[in-house]
This record gives C-alpha cells, sequence and structure tokens, in this order.
C-alpha cells in the first residue's frame, strides 16, 4: 500500500550562537594622539581586544604607544631617539617593538628592556610576541666583510633571554608568530620574488608555496595555533598591473579565498590579522578607480567584503572622515577590530577602535539586538531595526516562527507544554545561567505562529528541494511588517536581519529546535521530520 507523507509544517528558527563577546560598550573610538604628535598608527590589537599598540608621529620621529581601553592612550619604550611596539600579547602584559635601531620589550612589570643581538649586529626589531609573552620573534642585520646579512630570528624570554637564528643571509618580511608560540611565518625575499616560510620546532623551516598561476605571496598572518597561514598571493595581470587575492594555507594546501573585483580594474587584498579561530580576517584591499586603500573583513560565511559595509549592518554608520582605509587586528571573539584611516577635516592618519556589541547570554544575539532589534537597511538606505519581542539579554532566546499545512495547526497548550519545556526542565539543568549578574538558566522559547495562512496539504517527494521551495515563499510572516514590506526582499532588508540569525526547520508533530544549543556551534540551518498516515 502506498504511503503519502503530509507535513504539518513548522518553521522554526534558532538563533546561531557566536561566542561569548567582551562586555565594553559597541561604537567607535578614536584612539588619540602622544602629547605632542601629529599621527598615529596601530599596527596590531590584542586577543581580548582591550589592548592596542603602534606609533604617534610629530615631525621627526615615531614615539611607541599603548592604549587600552580602561586608560587610553600611553607612551612606551620612553628613553628610546625612536620608538616603534608591533605586536601586543595575548595576555596584554607584553609588547615588542622597536628602540631606536634595536629589538624591545616593554612589559607592565619591568617597563622597557632591549632584546639580545646577534654578534656584529647592527639593528634589528622585535615585531612578533606569543601569547604568553615568552617567545618572540623579528629580525636582525648584521654586518659582515661582503655587507648586511639578515637573519629571521626567535627569542625566548628568560633570565637570560636567549636569541636564535632561524633563517640567515636572506631578506625577510611581515614576521608573525602564532599565539601558542608554535609557530613563526615570514616573507623571504628573493629578487623580484616572494615566498611564505612557516616554521616549527619540530619540522623547521617549510616554503608554504602559493597559489598556482601566481607568482609570489606577501602578508602572512597565522591563526592562534599556526594550522592556518592566511597571506596574499599577487601575479602581474598586464606589463603595469598586478592582482592580489586573499589566500589561505591549511594542511599542507594553498586555498584562493578570492578578492572583490570591479569591473575594468584589477583586485588587491591584504590580510593582516586572524581570530583565533580563523574563523574572520581583516585587512585592506585597494578599490578602483583611485586604488584608494579600505578596510576589509571576510568570514567563511560571508566571504571578503569591506568593512565599512559590515559596520553598517550592525548600524555603526558613523566612520573617519577619509573612510576604513585598513583594518589591522581583530579580537578573538570577533567584536572588536582596531585600524586606521583619516580624520574629517585632519591632514594625518588616525587609528580607530571599533566594538560590536556584546552577548552577555551567549545566545548568538547581541545585547543590543535584544534590547533594540536587529539592524537592518530599507529601501532608501537608513538603518532600522527589527524587533524581537520580549528577547532578555541574560537568558538564551530561540525564536520560533511557526507555520503549518491545513489540519495542522498546533494547539496553544502543546505549544505552551513545549516552552515551559525549555525553560524548567532538561534545558534548564543544561544550559545553566550565564556568568553575568541577574543571568537566567535555561532557555526562552519563543513560539510565534503566522494567524494569515496555512499551506495546501501536499507531498514532499523531493525532501530538501521541496523544503526550500515553500521555505522562499512562506518564511516571514504574512502582514504589513514583514514580507509585505517594501524593504523586505532587499539585500541587506527586513528578511536578511531575520534569516541570516536564524536557523530554519521543517518540523512534523511536535516543536523542537533539532540543532544545538545555543552557545556551541551549529552545523546546519534546516532539519526535517514528516508525520505520514
Amino acid at each position: 500500500m502506498h504511503s503519502h507523507i503530509r507535513l504539518a509544517t513548522l518553521f522554526f528558527s534558532c538563533a546561531l550562537a557566536p561566542s561569548a563577546t567582551a562586555s565594553a560598550q559597541s561604537g567607535i573610538a578614536d584612539i588619540g594622539l602622544l602629547p605632542g604628535t601629529v599621527s598615529t598608527h596601530t599596527f596590531a590589537l590584542s586577543a581580548d581586544g582591550t589592548t592596542a599598540v603602534g606609533h604617534c608621529g610629530d615631525t621627526r620621529q615615531y614615539h611607541a604607544f599603548r592604549w587600552t581601553a580602561a586608560s587610553g592612550i600611553q607612551a612606551i619604550l620612553v628613553g628610546c631617539s625612536s620608538g616603534s611596539a608591533r605586536r601586543v600579547s595575548a595576555d596584554d602584559a607584553t609588547v615588542v617593538g622597536v628602540c631606536g635601531t634595536s629589538p624591545a620589550l616593554w612589559s607592565t612589570a619591568h617597563g622597557t628592556t632591549l632584546l639580545p643581538m646577534l654578534p656584529n649586529a647592527v639593528s634589528g626589531a622585535a615585531v612578533a610576541v606569543s601569547g604568553n609573552g615568552q617567545v618572540i620573534a623579528g629580525v636582525i642585520g648584521e654586518s659582515t666583510s661582503t655587507g648586511s646579512r639578515w637573519h629571521l630570528v626567535r627569542w625566548t624570554v628568560g633570565s637570560p633571554t636567549r636569541v636564535q637564528s632561524l633563517l640567515a643571509g636572506l631578506e625577510i618580511e611581515d614576521v608573525q608568530i602564532s599565539d601558542d608560540g608554535s609557530t613563526i611565518v615570514a616573507i623571504h625575499v628573493f629578487g623580484q620574488g616572494r615566498r611564505c616560510v612557516r616554521w616549527t620546532q619540530t619540522h623547521g623551516l617549510q616554503d608554504l608555496g602559493t597559489l598556482a598561476g601566481f607568482s609570489g605571496v606577501a602578508l602572512p598572518c597565522p591563526n592562534a595555533d599556526g594550522s592556518q597561514v592566511f597571506m596574499t598571493a599577487y601575479r602581474n595581470i598586464s606589463p603595469s598591473a598586478q592582482e592580489g587575492h586573499m589566500a589561505r594555507w591549511m594542511a599542507g594546501t594553498v586555498e584562493n579565498l578570492g578578492c572583490q573585483p570591479h569591473a575594468g580594474h584589477p583586485c588587491f587584498h591584504y590580510s593582516r590579522d586572524a581570530a583565533g579561530d580563523g574563523s574572520a580576517v581583516v585587512g585592506s584591499m585597494l578599490a578602483p578607480p583611485t586604488r584608494r586603500s579600505v578596510a576589509s573583513i571576510w568570514t567563511p560565511s560571508m566571504s571578503l567584503r569591506r568593512a565599512g559595509d559590515y559596520f553598517r549592518d550592525r548600524a555603526l554608520t558613523r566612520q573617519p572622515g577619509g573612510g576604513w582605509m585598513k583594518a589591522v587586528g581583530i579580537s578573538d571573539d570577533k567584536t572588536v577590530i582596531a585600524g586606521n584611516g583619516l580624520m574629517q577635516g585632519y591632514p594625518f592618519e588616525r587609528s580607530w577602535i571599533v566594538r560590536l556589541d556584546h552577548d552577555s547570554d551567549g545566545d548568538g544575539l547581541f545585547d543590543d539586538w535584544e534590547r533594540n532589534g536587529v539592524p537592518y537597511r530599507d529601501s532608501s538606505g537608513a538603518v532600522q531595526r527589527y524587533l524581537l519581542p520580549d528577547a532578555n539579554p541574560l537568558r538564551k532566546d530561540i525564536y520560533v516562527e511557526v507555520d503549518y499545512m491545513q489540519g495542522f495547526r498546533p494547539s496553544q497548550s502543546s505549544i505552551s507544554r513545549v516552552v515551559a519545556a525549555f525553560r524548567n526542565t532538561a534545558a534548564t539543568q543544561s544550559v545553566p545561567a550565564p556568568p553575568v549578574a541577574g543571568g537566567l538558566p535555561g532557555i526562552e522559547l519563543h513560539v510565534i505562529v503566522d494567524p494569515t495562512e496555512s499551506l495546501p496539504p501536499r507531498d514532499y517527494p523531493q525532501a530538501w528541494t521541496d523544503f526550500h521551495a515553500d521555505k522562499a515563499t512562506h518564511f516571514g510572516l504574512a502582514n504589513q511588517l514583514e514580507r509585505n514590506h517594501p524593504s523586505w526582499n532587499l539585500t541587506t532588508g527586513i528578511r536578511y536581519a531575520k534569516s541570516s540569525r536564524f536557523a530554519t526547520a521543517y518540523s512534523g508533530a511536535a516543536i523542537g529546535c533539532q540543532a544545538q544549543a545555543p552557545g556551541t556551534q551549529v552545523a546546519s540551518r534546516n532539519s526535517l521530520a514528516t508525520t505520514s498516515w
């Protein structure tokens, strides 16, 4: 006997959950200036997003600075003829850089310390540091009878601090180190070419290669454990023009992550810092037709885009007068980004810090979204908000939109029992209160039944094909606030604000979230269950 499959279709949506974020207030901050200086340039941001380092310039020299969200900008490496801070450890306690022509370390405990040099060394720079401040990488220039000799070096901090030459006699650029100190990456320059090299204590020096059809690479940056290295792969496309693609080395393979093309103009992207798990990379790209530098951000879900657009999606519309020119650092939780740009009416480069809102309860919805709604852009380009009714930033929320086939509307009593189960029983035991004042345990399930329509009963012979067809037509409430609103189907409109934050599913005879609990990664945005008779 043939068995017909029908669906009591429940579109339900579970908030995707990134990691918990820092608690600083969201917004855009100018790092400021040291007394007597006219410009700032940030080189790095700490893993927790609370500390940035770089240098300020006056008319004659550079002065190293360390900026924190709590105390603002302060001078470090004081007493140097010229100073520049290049990297900061993940624990915020150690900064490395250059003091005059010598590699230097600054710490909260001991102030400025010059790092040991190799014999016959004439100059050097410490440009990378591990998360705990115990391993440092940089370059040292040595004078020989035939000229200068350059070394890629590694310092291990202790009593005494030791220096080790990893690569000698070659020109080195763009040195970086993984947070765990196990991996050093750098660019080896030879003639007109550049290659990325990776050093580990276990395997020594390794050439990472480049993309097929590309001639070289530049600007490598590793993730926290060095298992991924992001870089720029470039090639000549004409006698007078180059293009550069974002690339990633992982497990012995270099992958092309692309660039943002513009009609008639070559694209060029620079990677400058990666989040600890490699899930986001910030940098800059050259925007035609003037080839002006603009800050960029990449994630696997949205590919490469301008950082300014990314910020505007989150209702951060103010920016430096000359635009977001370069992003140089991103916190591991991806809520703080640092960079450089030009301020309105100011002729010199200044540094900025962008703090995206935090997520106190870890449910994937920023506190600002739960209080004020998810930002989207209407048909005029203005930022509006899609409201989440009864959201609570102190308890994990799941929002469920229910559409159903005729004859399968769920009863309110059934919905109430499921809501109570999420709030009070097994879910409460397995989902503790978030570690913030007033945090509440469990999950608050918000079930919204669309009262204006029901789907005609039909089979789903092609399962997921039919699933997506109904989803495309029926997702969103059939009213003037959602599907009938002029901004519903805009690229960054209401549908974007709703669907890009939710995982969607069909269920048969019960309401439930078949994705993982908030606070974890969701493997799929869709699930499907059926009721047969």
